[in-house]
């Protein structure tokens, strides 16, 4: 089955920071980390259950840790579609993670 992937703007704000961030530590850096984060989204979408879930609110929220960059991908799933809420920097002070 098809996921449709809907990016909240918090997380697409998130990816293009990041992206940005990286790009002017090193050309083709950011470039590095967008593979990154699209190999996760695919992995994420072939198997929306594949992450454990979190049920601290009434929506489950999963939590994709990426391998190579101190990244969380903090995305929920319905039937139809997969919800991408943060790419949350792991590093960051926790109490600025969204509650997902």
């Amino acid at each position: 089955m098809a996921f449709n992937l809907i990016f909240l703007r918090r997380a697409q704000q998130e990816i293009s920071d990041a992206i940005e961030w990286y790009e002017m530590r090193q050309v083709g850096l950011g470039k590095k980390f967008l593979t990154e984060i699209e190999d996760e989204l695919q992995r994420i979408t072939d198997n929306p259950l594949l992450y454990p879930g979190s049920d601290e609110t009434p929506t489950i929220y999963r939590r994709s840790v990426l391998k190579k960059s101190p990244f969380v991908i903090i995305y929920s799933s319905t039937k139809d579609d997969i919800i991408i809420h943060s790419v949350f920097h792991t590093h960051l002070n926790p109490n600025k993670k969204p509650s997902a």
